[in-house]
């Protein structure tokens, strides 16, 4: 600090005060316009919503990167996906966002396989006409 200060003397001399006042000034009014820049990106929607495609864009090759570790380590995937959802609420099912990284398909769910119908019962043999032998 001290050298700064003897390079400013011997530079300027007796003018130091009035270039370090101007110094001060110059870079208010810097900081002042940058703000005044970022306040504008932050108002104008288009730039908005450019930047929110790109955050979007980010998380989807995010996503998409973690498919090929999910395909060659499958039980990870399944144990995460177990996991969440046995951590998910009762009342919602776990279908939102899967730790495994796989986007969720918003296709909807699979019907449940029905039981298959009950055998008939056997038809009564003729030759004992219904009766049993005990």
């Amino acid at each position: 600090m001290m050298i700064l200060l003897i390079v400013g003397v011997l530079l300027f001399g007796r003018d130091l005060p009035d270039v370090g006042r101007k110094l001060g000034r110059t870079l208010a009014q810097f900081r002042r316009g940058l703000q005044d820049f970022k306040d504008q990106l932050d108002r104008d929607s288009t730039i908005r919503d450019l930047r929110d495609t790109v955050h979007d864009t980010v998380r989807d090759v995010k996503q998409a990167a973690a498919v090929p570790r999910q395909l060659a380590d499958p039980a990870t995937a399944l144990r995460n996906l177990a996991t969440d959802a046995m951590h998910a609420p009762l009342d919602q099912p776990a279908t939102s966002q899967p730790a495994t990284g796989l986007p969720a398909t918003g296709l909807p769910a699979a019907p449940a396989a029905e039981a298959p119908p009950a055998a008939p019962a056997p038809a009564p043999d003729p030759a004992t006409d219904g009766r049993r032998s005990d």
